[in-house]
């Protein structure tokens, strides 16, 4: 990953310090503490490698992902197409299942996500491929699960522009379990 674009939304804290994770009072909704910070690179990487394992025949649209968890597990998945389009499986999804399996849901601290054009035209600047509605409500829920947000790195396939925002920055209406009641 070469460099990081900072943008006014962006926050981050020192590299050898964590988030301090919070539950704002009466809310179900998990906050956390802002202040500058340092790309996961070695997440970044996990998610740029499985990202060549994509199958895209359609889109040529290749994306990869890993969550990282507090016991310093990482897990990764690749979009997966289908000719129906539509039951087309995001990475996002393939990282959040493994970690599931394995028990580690409440566990995800971050997740980065990597994607781009397999072969991309001429001319075109690179763009951070940030997770789709979908897998920012499964990203929601897995933060709503542990009770606590999830920092979302997201990047382009060359690592040139890297963006961060929590999961509750990226979806601040988040449907939940309280809706159903």
């Amino acid at each position: 990953m070469k460099a990081v674009k900072e943008t006014k939304r962006s926050s981050s804290v020192k590299p050898e310090s964590r988030p301090r994770l919070t539950l704002l009072k009466g809310s179900k909704r998990p906050t956390v503490e802002k202040g500058p910070q340092k790309p996961p690179l070695a997440l970044l990487k996990a998610a740029r490698d499985v990202a060549s394992h994509a199958y895209a025949p359609y889109s040529k649209f290749r994306v990869g992902a890993a969550v990282e968890t507090s016991d310093g597990r990482t897990f990764v998945g690749a979009n997966m197409e289908n000719a129906s389009y539509g039951v087309t499986m995001c990475a996002e999804v393939g990282a959040l299942q493994a970690a599931s399996s394995a028990g580690a849901l409440d566990k995800i601290r971050r997740i980065a996500v990597v994607g781009g054009p397999e072969r991309p035209a001429a001319g075109r600047r690179p763009k951070p491929t940030a997770p789709c509605g979908r897998c920012r409500q499964l990203i929601s829920e897995a933060a709503m699960h542990a009770g606590h947000d999830i920092e979302v790195w997201y990047a382009d396939l060359d690592g040139k522009v890297v963006q961060r925002r929590t999961i509750t920055e990226l979806l601040p209406d988040a449907f939940d379990a309280s809706n159903l009641k």
